[in-house]
């Protein structure tokens, strides 16, 4: 059947669509699951979103903290923050070059962040609700901060 997709659940913050990219002269051919879904680049993907929002909920926090009187000492521990999140992203995307992975889109819809990548030639398509967006990334920041 053309234009079929699959839909697997992960967990309770993502839906993932699965189709090949190529097909049989431009049409969509279904898949099995098993054989084209690697758990391991979904979980790089999924990390580097989280790092792509948490780097950039930073920066625009920095903007706001200019009233602070202890402005100087956050900005200087937000930097040192923002660069460290900034290596890890770049070693992120070199596991996933490593692993023939891609993100070709990220879109902020209204209670959720739609993202398509490509793996292997097969495309996927995944959401993540806000609210667990927000947890990650607090937990996240907690890390770099050594809390």
């Amino acid at each position: 059947m053309s234009n079929t997709k699959l839909l697997e659940k992960c967990g309770s913050q993502a839906r993932v669509f699965c189709y090949n990219v190529l097909g049989n002269l431009g049409k969509t051919k279904a898949l099995e699951y098993m054989s084209i879904y690697d758990h391991e680049v979904a979980q790089l993907i999924q990390k580097t979103i989280y790092l792509q929002i948490l780097r950039a909920t930073l920066e625009w926090d920095r903007l706001r903290m200019r009233q602070l009187k202890m402005f100087v000492a956050y900005n200087e521990l937000i930097d040192k923050v923002i660069l460290s999140i900034s290596n890890d992203l770049f070693d992120l995307k070199k596991q996933l070059r490593a692993k023939n992975a891609k993100i070709v889109v990220d879109d902020q819809q209204d209670k959720k962040r739609y993202v398509k990548y490509i793996h292997n030639d097969y495309a996927f398509e995944t959401e993540y609700l806000n609210h667990n967006i927000k947890v990650a990334c607090e937990m996240m920041l907690r890390q770099y901060f050594w809390i």
